[in-house]
């Protein structure tokens, strides 16, 4: 763990929405609930989490689909798979990797952003790809790995992939 470069209040001075990808606690933890005004738009993949965090006090709370609207921006779910076959077939990890949205986001006269998240790399990753073809693609690319697994939860080897589709 870093020390932020900036308070807390100040990153989320002026914010309009938070979209959060999965409950993890690398993703959503406790300083964020108690942090992020209560009031603020929350956009999240399932209505499981949808109740989660509405039980934290937040009051508008919207899963996110395909083409949703927010302030001139297009929000759109994309699939990630969090985790692989190894780790998704074992029911001991399944609960605890579940599942983890991506999602792009389009404007008119702006770039398009892909936000992949927590992924490994699958035909749906090169499917939105191909789809959106994103000016910009965002992915979370640690060098994570688990006792007695191989492999790793997110995209790490074929980050190569994403660069040779944009070509």
């Amino acid at each position: 763990m870093v020390d932020l470069p900036l308070s807390i209040k100040e990153i989320i001075k002026g914010i309009d929405a938070v979209i959060v990808t999965h409950l993890h606690e690398d993703h959503w933890d406790e300083c964020a609930s108690k942090t992020i005004p209560k009031s603020i738009p929350i956009f999240v993949q399932n209505t499981e989490d949808k109740k989660t965090i509405q039980s934290q006090g937040f009051s508008d709370v919207r899963v996110v689909g395909i083409n949703m609207k927010f302030k001139g921006i297009t929000i759109t779910k994309t699939i990630g798979q969090h985790g692989n076959e190894e780790i998704l077939s074992n029911p001991n990890l399944i609960d605890f990797f579940g599942t983890s949205m991506g999602f792009v986001l389009r404007a008119p006269g702006q770039k398009t952003v892909y936000f992949a998240s927590d992924t490994i790399w699958h035909e749906y990753v090169k499917l939105e790809i191909n789809r959106y073809k994103p000016d910009i693609i965002v992915l979370n690319a640690p060098k994570a790995r688990y006792e007695g697994i191989k492999g790793s939860s997110v995209m790490l080897k074929n980050v190569m992939n994403l660069l040779k589709l944009r070509k």
